[in-house]
């Protein structure tokens, strides 16, 4: 492609020619070189000179110009575009190994399990990142060996694979969500995975340890049960504060959503498609009699599955607010660390009614060594008290009273017409 002023160009890249997105990956003096034209969905036409050639980031199928899945686009953004060492991404050990040793270039992962895997995403595997996209017999179907700059290697029987907390966390509680940016002005690095961060409701920090975590504001996962809290075993007297925060009360979501080009703002017309969810109950007299509004201004999210997940689930967490609990630990229990659920019990904690809150569900935000004995905590309410359950498989035929502990606590049961199940009335079970 003949071009002015190649040298502002950066390879390898995208370019922007009227509605056509071209990739180039090299740049000569008055030319871009090795051209694909028609990329991200759009036509290979031809232009007439003089036409404006600009540089642009699209974060997309290539092929197809549809979104992609939001692990894959948060390693691309930290990774790819933002330079970290991509074996710096924390990842989860889920109990699945090798069940044969694999060279370098085998596209099919076997596993000694597959429980608690992702359907899609990113596992590490030694110090090679593999992406992969469903099962193939007992392990997984590759898509990528050595993805996002590490190198394929032979692995030995018995190495762990280990999926990235970005897959583990977004392929639970976002599986099938698709997102797609397309960026044309100079902007941030930072704002664009915090854009995506708020629009996935995905908590992304440094840990101690220096890797890169990440957890959905969610319920927790049956195999990573809360730390138990209370007054008399664990806070150092006196630390415990507790800020109900009514003030950040949601009742009504507004999304913005569908972008209608490049780099869209916090404005209505920038945007193709709206969706509103309002949360009836809790606007009612019975509970705070007016309505608490929230706009969303979607640049990531394309279609309404993402819209809708994004507004309910915003409700679901804030419906009531988001409450602040601080307290203070010993040193002993430094292995509490940010990200971690928790169950509290305390006198400092209590609901709009002055009633105690018995084991209400938190999540730590903030750690902070004080002294030579004190960890100082902040954490957030979640409000997920409820009990949201994992789909069962077909092959479970247990009904809740002949089920085990474990089962009742992975898989959800059918309640009755207020959702009691089991012989005994138990709590129901809620979607999430």
């Amino acid at each position: 492609m003949s071009v002015s002023d190649a040298w502002q160009f950066e390879a390898p890249g995208t370019v922007r020619v009227e509605d056509e997105y071209v990739d180039f990956s090299g740049a000569a003096p008055g030319q871009l070189t090795g051209c694909v034209a028609g990329r991200y969905g759009t036509s290979a036409v031809t232009h007439a000179r003089g036409k404006t050639v600009k540089q642009v980031a699209v974060f997309a199928d290539p092929d197809t110009g549809e979104g992609l899945p939001p692990d894959e686009l948060f390693l691309r953004l930290l990774v790819t575009e933002g330079g970290l060492d991509p074996l710096a991404m924390s990842a989860v050990d889920r109990g699945a190994e090798l069940s044969a040793a694999v060279n370098e270039s085998a596209l099919a992962l076997p596993l000694s399990s597959l429980a608690d895997l992702p359907e899609t995403g990113v596992v590490r595997v030694d110090d090679e990142l593999i992406r992969f996209a469903g099962r193939s017999g007992s392990g997984l179907a590759v898509r990528e060996r050595g993805a996002f700059g590490t190198t394929a290697a032979a692995h030995d029987v018995g190495s762990r694979a280990m999926p990235l907390q970005f897959s583990d966390e977004l392929g639970r509680w976002m599986a099938g969500t698709l997102y797609r940016r397309t960026v044309e002005r100079s902007t941030e690095l930072k704002n664009l995975v915090n854009e995506l961060r708020a629009q996935c409701l995905l908590h992304v920090w440094q840990g101690e340890d220096s890797l890169i975590h990440a957890k959905c504001v969610a319920p927790p996962f049956y195999a990573d049960p809360p730390v138990e809290l209370d007054d008399e075993k664990s806070f150092i007297a006196g630390s415990t504060s507790w800020e109900p925060g009514g003030d950040l009360r949601v009742t009504r979501v507004v999304v913005q959503y569908a972008p209608v080009g490049a780099d869209p703002g916090e404005r209505p017309e920038d945007y193709g498609a709206l969706l509103a969810v309002v949360d009836a109950e809790a606007e009612s007299a019975a509970m705070f009699g007016r309505p608490s509004g929230r706009e969303v201004f979607a640049g990531w999210i394309y279609r309404e599955r993402e819209a809708a997940l994004l507004a309910s689930r915003y409700l679901i967490r804030y419906r009531s607010g988001a409450g602040i609990f601080r307290f203070a630990l010993e040193l002993k229990d430094d292995g509490l660390k940010v990200g971690d659920y928790l169950r509290v019990t305390s006198d400092a904690l209590v609901g709009p009614d002055g009633a105690a809150r018995p084991g209400a569900l938190f999540e730590a935000l903030k750690k902070e060594r004080r002294g030579d004995n004190r960890l100082e905590f902040t954490a957030i309410d979640t409000r997920l008290d409820r009990r949201y359950p994992l789909i069962a498989p077909a092959s479970l035929t247990a009904d809740y009273d002949g089920a085990g502990g474990e089962e009742r606590e992975r898989y959800g049961f059918v309640g009755g017409s207020s959702n009691r199940v089991g012989a005994a009335g138990d709590d129901g079970y809620y979607v999430y």
